[in-house]
């Protein structure tokens, strides 16, 4: 029997709390434009120390870890839809690779339009998830202690396939539907995620030098490339991680 533990829902509770749900959300996102669309926004981009990081991993496993779960508990559920408000440049990235790269809020309810004014050139998006779509009710599972239970918010885990975008009908904002089911992950040898992970905390301190320069000095091109470099390990070692819970669950 399937059961979400107390550390699964504080990490779900955690992702909402302060700027960490935005500095995971731009790790699992290759290149460093998520980080200047967040910053531009306003929203804080910051790692403290290697031991943040840790902490974010362990989130990101735990948040799949739930939702694999939940999955497992609900072996006949139907697909359900739901909407959010975007950036139109975030928008385009994950529908052109046909990937959802990082955990994606939405909601049951209606469109919250709040949401439109705080990103640049927004677009509506209109999501059916199919029946193995990875995700969690936030209100179902926290209660209580989920201060934005009345946005009755669905959060759909990283890594989920896009089968398919259409342009709906809109008169002001663009809108678009998306059609979702669940990525199939590659399992990767146990050691050799031991050295992806290795290698990411080596060049923690150079790499976190640079996310702290981002917006405010103008980045060398080196810099960049190991940067990218650094985020597509983070991508790949939560990959094959979240591949493991899947295995472990199964």
């Amino acid at each position: 029997m399937f059961e979400i533990t107390k550390k699964e829902k504080q990490a779900l509770y955690q992702y909402t709390m302060g700027n960490a749900y935005a500095t995971i959300n731009a790790l699992l996102y290759e290149g460093l434009q998520n980080e200047l669309e967040k910053k531009s926004e306003g929203k804080i981009i910051f790692l403290e120390d290697e031991q943040t990081l840790q902490k974010y991993f362990e989130i990101i496993m735990l948040m799949y870890s739930a939702m694999y779960k939940k999955l497992k508990m609900e072996p006949f559920r139907s697909s359900i839809r739901t909407k959010r408000v975007e950036r139109m440049s975030t928008f385009k990235e994950y529908s052109n690779k046909r990937v959802i790269p990082s955990n994606l809020s939405t909601t049951k309810s209606d469109f919250l339009m709040e949401y439109a004014k705080t990103k640049k050139a927004p677009v509506l998006l209109e999501l059916e998830l199919f029946p193995d779509v990875l995700y969690v009710d936030m209100g179902e599972i926290l209660g209580a202690s989920y201060e934005k239970v009345d946005e009755a918010e669905v959060l759909i885990a990283p890594f989920t396939q896009i089968v398919e975008v259409y342009s709906l009908p809109s008169l002001e904002i663009p809108k678009y539907e998306l059609i979702l089911r669940k990525s199939n992950l590659s399992a990767i040898d146990s050691l050799e995620l031991e050295m992806i992970r290795k290698e990411i905390f080596e060049n923690f301190a150079d790499c976190k030098s640079i996310m702290d320069k981002i917006c405010l000095y103008q980045l060398t091109p080196m810099e960049i490339q190991r940067y990218c470099i650094w985020k597509k390990n983070i991508i790949r070692y939560l990959k094959g991680k979240c591949k493991e819970i899947e295995l472990h669950l199964n």
